[in-house]
């Protein structure tokens, strides 16, 4: 549709001799193309057909949708005005018409310069483009056995515990860390609304172990939505609720807990879903193992980065905000009950010149494991959970066969020693 008002306003100019939305300043003429009509045709040209400027006046419709559809549509238009021997509506002289095959001929040159254009600024984009890398690292939390970050407003962070089942909250900046007052039993928090104004909550009991609930931040007041099998995720504009049913199922529902419909059945164990900015895509992790994605309609399930470290475990991700990038885990997840390894990038970022992604970047490494990232609200900041194993130091007494205390026994990790056996570094 952008190339449509592109090729719209070339032959506007064309048959003027002026240019559409041209103004004093540069910021004058973009304020004109977003807000002001072009001048008609016919106060600016002379002999314009009345249908060609029916058709260069839909090209530079505001609303995309307004426009032709495909481009094929306004070469469908044009050529039907080629054909139908519309002329100017005067008198005189005989006069030279260009032939069908000239118009043709003129319109192919108009959209190749126009596909020129295109692909000269996607070019100039992708040299421009600045991968996504952490620049900085800052530490929340100072207590040593924080939760499992799951999601963030503009003002905290909102962690879950495993055992025993409970939830906190933290500023974004740092600070005391408080429970967050939620009148159900044993809650675990699964995913915060987009407004930040609810969390969804599945609270396990002997009655209903997997009940999942739609929790007011203030009040703590809740609503029943479904039967859950562990992950649920808002939709972006907060009206639907994804979950996964104990069968494998994936099913929607509305946020006030009515219209509960299945979309697709997925298979396996699925673990934390996410929903595309665009409300577009949902995408999940199966058996903690491989990334997935099927539409929000419940079609074209397919997995993703198949080719990609088939060795190793993929995991748990999710989108910024502008749905540009999305993060998620990689590496030997192992039998942890709760998902750590390196954090990755997959570039969403799509044009003409580059509609798949390239392979994820890597942005953490290193002896810390990171939990499942979540953007925060502005998509400049990623909050995780970090944390390394503890390991007292211990060596092998052999004339004795027993173990000893290293080092004063200090707590640490993935220990190597330098070739003299002089120094010993670890985490």
């Amino acid at each position: 549709r952008t190339d449509i008002f592109s090729f719209g306003a070339i032959l506007y100019e064309m048959l003027t001799s002026r240019r559409a939305f041209q103004r004093s300043t540069p910021a004058e003429t973009m304020a004109a193309i977003l807000n002001d009509e072009p001048a008609a045709i016919s106060q600016k040209g002379t002999n314009i057909p009345p249908a060609l400027q029916r058709v260069v006046n839909r090209c530079l419709e505001k609303n995309p949708e307004q426009r032709f559809h495909a481009a094929s549509d306004l070469a469908f238009a044009l050529e039907a005005l080629s054909d139908s021997g519309v002329g100017p509506g005067v008198t005189g002289p005989p006069s030279h018409h260009p032939t069908r095959r000239q118009v043709m001929w003129s319109i192919a040159l108009i959209a190749v310069s126009v596909l020129a254009g295109v692909a000269w600024l996607e070019f100039a984009n992708r040299k421009t483009e600045p991968p996504l890398r952490i620049s900085e690292y800052s530490q929340v939390t100072h207590n040593g056995h924080t939760g499992y970050v799951i999601g963030a407003d503009g003002s905290r962070v909102y962690l879950t515990h495993l055992n025993p089942p409970f939830i906190d909250q933290v500023a974004v900046s740092g600070g005391e860390i408080e429970a967050v007052p939620i009148k159900l039993p044993t809650p675990s928090l699964l995913d915060v609304s987009p407004d930040g104004s609810s969390l969804l909550v599945q609270s396990f009991t002997a009655e209903t172990p997997q009940a999942l609930y739609s929790v007011q931040v203030v009040g703590g007041t809740h609503r029943y939505l479904a039967d859950a099998a562990g992950f649920a995720t808002w939709s972006p504009d907060g009206k639907l609720v994804a979950y996964t049913t104990p069968n494998g199922d994936l099913n929607l529902v509305t946020s006030g807990g009515t219209g509960t419909r299945k979309i697709a059945s997925v298979g396996g164990e699925v673990y934390l879903l996410s929903w595309s900015p665009d409300g577009r895509m949902i995408r999940f992790d199966r058996n903690l193992r491989s990334l997935w994605e099927i539409t929000s309609s419940g079609s074209s399930l397919h997995q993703l980065l198949l080719n990609w470290r088939p060795s190793e475990d993929k995991c748990c991700g999710h989108w910024s905000p502008d749905g540009e990038f999305f993060v998620f885990l990689a590496g030997h997840l192992g039998p942890n009950s709760f998902p750590q390894a390196q954090i990755y990038a997959l570039d969403e970022r799509r044009g003409l010149f580059r509609p798949h992604p390239k392979d994820p970047t890597q942005l953490t490494s290193g002896p810390v494991e990171w939990s499942p990232p979540v953007f925060s609200k502005d998509g400049k900041k990623i909050f995780a959970t970090g944390s390394t194993k503890r390991g007292e130091l211990v060596r092998l007494d052999t004339k004795y066969g027993q173990f000893q205390p290293f080092l004063g026994g200090i707590s640490a990790d993935l220990i190597a020693f330098s070739k003299d056996g002089q120094s010993v570094a670890y985490v």
